[in-house]
């Protein structure tokens, strides 16, 4: 039998539904606290039950061959700062657990990914995105007439 792998969940989380461990899932933002990678996290890519080990994207091990492959780390090492409700069952257990202790626990809006704004130029008109390889501002050619004047020292240096 495969048993859920658990997790401790970061401070502010422990406070906000009153519980100190969960088990984790795929989605969920964690944070390494121990080990060669201490203080790196990220989204979990998978969980291995059978081993108690969870696969962090963005965190790899080189292989012989040269090839990279994602490094299964220790649940006790790591630490839940975000978690995933996409799945309801999910919510209503984290509900259900802080309930308990006379906690009230809002439904939290997905998170969505905002994509960045264009930049307004300070004339205050919007400029048409650039095409790959064009850049947005043309430089201007150098040439003599542009170029500050010489010093009368440097052109003694110079000859």
């Amino acid at each position: 039998m495969l048993s859920k792998v658990k997790v401790s969940l970061s401070g502010e989380l422990k406070k906000k539904y009153g519980i100190s461990s969960f088990p984790v899932s795929k989605g969920d933002i964690v944070k390494i606290r121990s080990g060669s990678r201490k203080g790196e996290g990220g989204k979990v890519d998978s969980v291995d039950h059978r081993h108690g080990t969870v696969i962090i994207d963005g965190i790899t091990l080189n292989t012989a061959d040269n090839k990279q492959k994602g490094m299964p780390i220790d649940h006790s090492n790591l630490m839940i700062t975000r978690m995933d409700f996409s799945n309801p069952e999910r919510l209503e257990k984290v509900k259900e657990k802080a309930s308990r202790k006379n906690i009230v626990v809002e439904e939290e809006p997905e998170p969505v990914e905002a994509e960045p704004e264009p930049a307004i130029e300070p004339s205050g008109e919007e400029s048409a995105p650039a095409v790959a390889g064009e850049s947005m501002e043309e430089e201007p050619e150098l040439s003599k007439e542009t170029l500050p004047e010489a010093s009368e020292e440097e052109e003694k240096d110079d000859q």
